[in-house]
Order: C-alpha cells, then structure tokens, then sequence
C-alpha cells in the first residue's frame, strides 16, 4: 500500500494529518489513525493498525 508523510509527529495531540507517527509503548496507535497520519512506525508488532506500519528497531533511533 504505497503512502507518503507530510511532517513527522511523536505526541499524538499535535498530530496533523499525512503525518508519520513515531509511537512509543504507551500510544493509542489506532487513533492516530483516526486522526490522519499517514503511517506509523513502531518497534513492536501493531496487527490491528488500520494503515501502514514501519517496523524499526528502535523508535527514537530511527529519528536520527
């Protein structure tokens, strides 16, 4: 499923909507979805996403 961001986000409340969403162990993944962002990535499994999932090892080093 081919998608693209427009920003980068790490706190839900500021999300806007293409952007990609770094969550952490705490977020609620399928409401930023709800929200509008564009895909999410996320170093533990998310099967019940409702969008793209970028897997990384490690959320904040993948900001780097």
């Amino acid at each position: 499923m081919p998608w693209a961001a427009s920003g980068v986000c790490l706190n839900s409340e500021h999300l806007k909507p293409g952007d990609l969403f770094f969550a952490s162990p705490e977020d609620d993944v399928p409401n930023v979805f709800s929200k509008g962002a564009a895909a999410v990535a996320s170093n533990r499994p998310l099967p019940d996403a409702d969008g793209p999932v970028l897997r990384v090892g490690d959320v904040f080093d993948a900001l780097r």
